[in-house]
């Protein structure tokens, strides 16, 4: 049975306030656990206001530091924020180096807004995954398989 927790990796990157400014996320290392085949990155803002150009985009690199970072082409993109909460997603399949990571830039809004990212990775070598301890716990982490109509 496929399922997300055990078969991809999740992990929240970050959540801050931001505003005119480059939101650089901590990366994520692709051989961990055997190796993963892809990242999915999971953007979210909230921000109370309508705000145009929110540009997320990724870099990858050989080593962790991200020291020689170099873009990803193609990945910049931008898209808007509407009242309330609004997510923008970035698949990349198959990187060329080992290290990968989400870089936002939030533009000028009328507030500081809320941004975060969570990183999933997928088609891992090994089962289960090791999640990261930012997003699985006792306490914020459930895997129900079947499970029948009830009180929650």
């Amino acid at each position: 049975m496929y399922s997300a927790m055990h078969d991809c990796k999740i992990t929240v990157l970050t959540a801050t306030v931001a505003d005119n400014a480059i939101v650089t996320f901590r990366g994520v290392d692709m051989a961990a656990d055997g190796g993963y085949d892809g990242v999915c990155f999971v953007f979210g803002v909230v921000d109370g206001s309508v705000v145009a150009d929110f540009v997320p985009k990724a870099q990858q690199d050989t080593a962790s530091t991200f020291a020689t970072a170099a873009d990803l082409a193609g990945t910049a993109h931008t898209f808007s924020s509407l009242t309330g909460v609004v997510t923008a997603i970035m698949d990349i399949k198959g990187p060329k180096e080992r290290y990968v990571r989400p870089i936002l830039t939030v533009p000028n809004t009328a507030a500081t807004c809320i941004v975060c990212c969570t990183a999933i990775q997928y088609n891992g070598r090994s089962k289960p995954a090791s999640l990261d301890s930012t997003t699985t716990n006792s306490a914020t982490s459930e895997f129900l398989a079947e499970p029948a109509e009830g009180t929650a």
